[in-house]
């Protein structure tokens, strides 16, 4: 669960990323690999983001941080690195 990090402008920003991403990914991927996660901690421009299990990590982190990243600068205004954690 988010901690008190996790504002609402952070939990703004995510919601408007995976709304994104949900646009431009196969609906099967998304609710598989996707849809479940959700920022946990925000600190020194660093979102970690929880995920189910290490397989989901790993997708995410091949497939789809650098495209996070840069969606959630655009969302924030400033540099935002993504850490997914189980």
């Amino acid at each position: 669960l988010a901690d008190k990090t996790v504002t609402a402008e952070i939990q703004a920003a995510w919601m408007s990323v995976l709304s994104t991403i949900e646009k431009e990914t196969a609906r099967s991927m998304f609710e598989t690999w996707i849809k479940d996660a959700a920022p946990i901690h925000f600190e020194d421009g660093l979102l970690q983001v929880g995920v189910r299990d290490n397989a989901v990590r790993e997708w995410m982190e091949s497939r789809l941080q650098s495209s996070i990243e840069r969606l959630l600068i655009g969302a924030l205004g400033h540099v935002v690195k993504v850490e997914f954690v189980v």
